[in-house]
């Protein structure tokens, strides 16, 4: 999990990628820099970031990748907005944006907005993670004890279990019918499209009828027929587009 830190370390990272994007970074873009930050709140972290990187000589790819990554991985965030302005404001400080300044935030401003989808798309292939979990184990009519105790073992430590096993538990505690969280499961996972998750949701499955009582003949159905269902959607799709 990235914290506001580290976000404040990549604004840095970023309007340094910025500056030096035109062969050196200038004099005034620093001044410029640190007359905006010097009285914001976190300023000092972006100053010691972009501070850091021009010492190091970082290449622009690099200070911009990293950059990007960890806003990314932080989420949608309100700075945004003013961030993109202070990007504007740095490159002017110089002699006007040049045309390899202005190509870089552009790019910013795309690659940001196509990485903030991917992560909320991904954070609704989770939930349908957890909603078909949940059908799975409501199939044979009751959710054990020991099925969801199988649950927690195997998603605490994987990236993005929490959130499977907050979809689980707000399925169980709906009490929703079978077919509800399949179907919602099943369509958002066809709408995501292909991912190489799911050859390891099938094993999870599995592993979880077992836990409780061996897999009965109604959960053995349910997993056959999401496997097929599944692969006759992302077929379709593949079609469509």
């Amino acid at each position: 999990m990235v914290n506001k830190e580290k976000l404040l370390e990549a604004f840095g990272e970023l309007v340094y990628a910025v500056a030096k994007i035109d062969g050196t970074v200038q004099h005034e873009e620093i001044e410029k820099m640190k007359d905006i930050f010097q009285h914001k709140k976190g300023g000092s972290e972006v100053i010691w970031s972009f501070n850091y990187e021009d010492k190091q000589n970082t290449s622009v790819k690099d200070a911009y990748e990293k950059a990007l990554s960890v806003m990314i991985e932080f989420g949608a965030y309100e700075g945004y907005t003013e961030l993109i302005n202070i990007l504007n404001e740095v490159a002017k400080a110089s002699n006007g944006i040049d045309e390899s300044e202005r190509f870089l935030i552009s790019r910013f401003e795309e690659d940001l907005k196509r990485g903030l989808q991917m992560i909320a798309n991904r954070g609704k292939l989770m939930d349908a993670f957890g909603a078909l979990i949940y059908a799975l184990t409501k199939i044979d009519g009751t959710v054990q004890n020991e099925e969801i105790e199988r649950i927690k073992a195997l998603f605490q430590y994987k990236k993005g279990g929490e959130e499977i096993v907050w979809s689980f538990n707000y399925e169980n505690k709906q009490n929703n019918s079978v077919k509800e969280a399949y179907e919602q499961a099943l369509n958002a996972m066809i709408e995501f499209g292909p991912y190489e998750g799911y050859p390891e949701l099938v094993r999870i499955l599995k592993d979880i009828a077992l836990s409780s009582d061996g897999v009965s003949e109604s959960e053995k159905f349910l997993i056959s027929r999401f496997e097929e269902d599944l692969e006759r959607g992302l077929r379709i799709r593949r079609y469509e587009d």
